[in-house]
């Protein structure tokens, strides 16, 4: 919050680029933007489809601060138990047509 202070002082937007792509992240990002009062715009990646009980809420291009109790969301603890990691991925490997290692 010192940074914020400090970014409000000299006019500047404050960008959250927090990268917690969790909807638990996205929760707590929101409501430190919500308390930022030169906040601009929150990167994400989903609204928590499948995995909150109640997704995130958009209006007029606004996404909703949560109201609940803590982050303000709730856990549908089923979906998450569908998609239990199984341990089975791998991270894929690239390659160049030299055969040297590509960065993916």
């Amino acid at each position: 919050m010192k940074i914020t202070r400090l970014e409000t002082l000299f006019v500047k937007p404050r960008w959250v680029f927090l990268k917690i792509h969790t909807d638990d992240g996205l929760a707590a990002s929101i409501q430190l933007d919500a308390c930022t009062p030169n906040f601009l715009c929150q990167e994400q990646a989903s609204l928590g489809e499948g995995y909150l009980a109640k997704p995130f809420a958009v209006e007029n291009g606004y996404v909703k601060v949560p109201e609940g109790p803590g982050l303000g969301i709730e856990v549908d603890e089923d979906a998450v138990r569908e998609h239990l990691y199984d341990g089975s991925w791998e991270t894929p490997r690239l390659y160049h047509e030299d055969g040297s290692l590509a960065d993916w």
